[in-house]
């Protein structure tokens, strides 16, 4: 079915006739790699290279046997509850904008302090 949504299908002989099937071949082997589409290829990119073209790179794939750097601690002044549900969530994301200090905490003070000196610099 997912030839047929492509166009695929259409694409594939149905083996209706060997002259059709011939076709068929003879319009693929006109895209086959061979060693000197290789190397005119090649020559194309190191001449694009040489004039300064940007060109296309792949991406590095992550290798999924690397280990996975460790959650870095923010660096709070907290002295409230709010320290205890970040380093307890158990690898859940904690919204750390939506997180309520308590009013006798650090934190809450240095976070009032960077708003005021922001609306000052206004």
């Amino acid at each position: 079915m997912h030839q047929h949504m492509t166009g695929l299908y259409n694409k594939i002989p149905q083996g209706n006739s060997p002259e059709e099937i011939e076709k068929w071949k003879n319009e693929r082997r006109k895209n086959f790699p061979t060693r000197e589409k290789v190397a005119a290829k090649e020559a194309e990119k190191e001449e694009q290279l040489a004039r300064g073209e940007v060109m296309r790179l792949k991406q590095a794939k992550k290798d999924p046997k690397e280990p996975k750097p460790a959650p870095q601690e923010p660096d709070w002044e907290c002295n409230c509850k709010a320290r205890f549900l970040v380093r307890n969530s158990r690898g859940r994301r904690v919204n750390h904008s939506k997180l309520r200090h308590q009013s006798h905490c650090k934190e809450l003070q240095n976070i009032r302090d960077r708003i005021k000196e922001k609306r000052e610099t206004k």
